[in-house]
């Protein structure tokens, strides 16, 4: 029991099925910063362990406590500091299932073996991070190597020589006993993306995101990323008329460049002085319109003009100060429009501006939702078109400004209310918006006026980080928390929805056509009145395997396409969904039926 230091934190005990508690203190440090991680011997259980962290922000210290009575008394068995700062967070100990002489930690500083019962821990994993590009199912290093930060432990049902770990790099397995290790990564679809994922703008086979706590990494056009530059990766960027040039950046706004497509790397890092505070993932972006032009945000704001040779601030005319910016946009048209959105570090958050290259700023944040401002997107040929997402609950989370953020006009209605991370323009069609959120994708089609949902392809409500779009191939690019990177062709001149063309006066799903059919079928639908809509495919043990539809539609007749050439033959319904706003009660409209796909 543990919440950084709090109140009655330590190790209880319950012998009547937790009825009641009783706290464990004998032998055991009286208090500590970080969790106590626990765990059972299986042949002897009255023989307990304790991996007791003390570590949080600048403080250490680690405590292996064992218990040979089933907790009544403790020995500390070793300080050797494995969890370190991570003590709060990362760190375990595993107990081997048939001898609980050997003992297994890991933290922080790697993974660590006793075989006497945890007094004589060694070392067993280190090296450098593996750089390059590991293959799908490949070594990522030496035998000896494995992510520094661990989380968790299995053991083999029936070989205890055979662990497993969990830390901040995946998944690693060792087959005897803790001494060598190897990924078990290749082909898991598992990355962590941040925000500040970059496309090149002329090849369809370059782009750059960071990840978090495994490098930088670029798409050339393979399932396997090379990792560029170290650290947590952060925001990128890659200059618009030559892909040779690119930007990255680590944790706390340490941005590099690159003049060599990322054989090297020049560390270019804003200045920061005492009284600044930065945000762990902080952003950078270039100006296409002059790419030695770019703008970096801690709280305060700097730009270069000399491509990241020398910057300067220039947000002195706005206290941005109170809070660390942690989201920033610049016009395509021009460098001096930027909008930039802070994090309630000291405050609560805002939006801001400056349509003159920095030479003052203007808080627009007005009734904005006191949520995060995750992302911002600037419509690519009107510097005063403007849209911000916002992260949290309870809140609409997308908002949209004519006028450079003097006004704003709430356009979420439609999109589910979870924290929405990112917002991208479709630059040949400004009037088509993508937004990515904690269930996945959503396209708008008319500014924001309707939404529906764009997510085939991805994995079930799939935690969207940023979007972005690959110009020369029209791709629309997802980068997700804990699901990797996708791309998808953006909508062009026709879409499946048709528009409303004759009076209807009831709600009525119709038979597809063709009702036998081989790899496409289209569905029809009528609505008496502007509703929301979705349309749904499920299987015969009714589960929902595809959403084709899922907007406000208007009044009248619509028809919707479902391509089924991934899906196997057999039996399907689908399903028309609707709420009806003249019904007082809200009642859901449901009508469903049959189709049948041949092969």
């Amino acid at each position: 029991m543990r919440r950084v230091g709090s109140p009655g934190h330590g190790i209880y005990r319950t012998r009547d099925g937790g009825q009641t508690w009783q706290r464990l203190t004998t032998g055991l440090p009286s208090t500590f910063g970080g969790k106590p991680q626990l765990c059972i011997s299986a042949s002897s259980p009255n023989i307990i362990f304790a991996s007791i962290g003390n570590g949080f922000r600048s403080r250490s210290g680690t405590w292996l406590c064992k218990s040979v009575d089933g907790g009544d008394n403790w020995t500390v068995v070793s300080t050797l500091d494995y969890a370190s700062a991570q003590g709060w967070y990362s760190h375990f100990v595993a107990v081997n299932p048939t001898d609980p002489n050997i003992v297994i930690t890991g933290g922080q500083m790697g993974i660590f073996k006793s075989t006497a019962g945890g007094s004589d821990l060694q070392r067993k994993t280190g090296g450098a991070f593996p750089s390059g590009t590991p293959p799908p199912g490949g070594p990522e290093g030496s035998p000896t190597y494995a992510h520094a930060d661990n989380h968790t432990f299995a053991f083999h049902p029936v070989d205890p020589k055979t662990i497993y770990f969990g830390n901040d790099g995946g998944v690693w397995r060792s087959t005897d006993g803790g001494e060598t290790f190897q990924s078990c990564n290749g082909g898991y679809q598992t990355t962590q993306f941040y925000n500040g994922f970059s496309s090149a703008i002329s090849d369809s086979l370059l782009a750059i995101g960071g990840m978090q706590d495994n490098w930088t990494a670029v798409y050339e056009g393979d399932k396997a990323w090379r990792r560029v530059y170290g650290g947590d990766g952060s925001w990128t960027a890659i200059h618009p008329t030559n892909p040779d040039i690119i930007y990255a950046s680590s944790q706390v706004l340490n941005v590099v460049k690159s003049i060599n497509r990322m054989e090297s790397w020049i560390l270019v890092r804003p200045p920061q002085s005492g009284n600044e505070t930065t945000a762990f993932i902080a952003p950078f972006v270039i100006s296409p319109a002059n790419p030695d032009i770019l703008y970096a945000g801690r709280s305060i704001i700097y730009k270069t003009t000399t491509a990241a040779s020398s910057w300067f601030p220039v947000s002195g005319a706005l206290t941005f100060d109170v809070n660390p910016a942690i989201s920033m946009a610049i016009s395509n048209s021009g460098s001096d429009t930027v909008y930039v959105g802070t994090a309630p570090q000291n405050a609560r958050p805002g939006v801001f501006v400056t349509t003159n290259g920095g030479l003052s700023w203007e808080n627009v944040t007005a009734d904005l939702p006191d949520r995060y401002p995750l992302d911002i997107a600037v419509e690519p040929s009107r510097a005063s078109t403007v849209y911000v997402v916002f992260g949290g609950f309870g809140s609409s989370h997308i908002y949209k400004s004519l006028d450079a953020g003097q006004s704003w006009i709430d356009i979420g209605l439609g999109l589910p209310d979870v924290p929405t991370s990112a917002v991208v323009v479709d630059p040949l069609y400004p009037e088509r918006l993508h937004v990515g959120n904690d269930l996945g994708v959503y396209v708008s089609l008319d500014g924001g006026s309707s939404w529906q949902d764009f997510g085939e392809g991805l994995p079930e409500a799939v935690i969207v980080m940023d979007l972005g779009i690959s110009p020369s191939n029209r791709k629309l690019r997802v980068a997700t928390h804990g699901n990797g990177a996708y791309e998808r062709r953006l909508l062009e001149t026709t879409v499946s929805v048709a528009e409303p063309a004759n009076v209807v006066t009831d709600f009525r799903l119709g038979q597809n056509y063709p009702n036998h059919f081989n790899s496409e079928t289209t569905i029809q639908f009528e609505l008496p009145r502007e509703m929301e809509v979705t349309v749904s495919i499920y299987d015969v043990l009714g589960r929902a395997i595809s959403n084709l539809i899922r907007a406000r539609l208007q009044a009248g007749p619509h028809q919707v396409t479902w391509d089924a050439r991934d899906f196997p033959s057999g039996i399907y319904f689908y399903s028309l969904a609707a709420r009806d706003p003249l019904n007082s009660e809200n009642r859901l409209l449901i009508q469903t039926k049959k189709l049948l796909l041949l092969r």
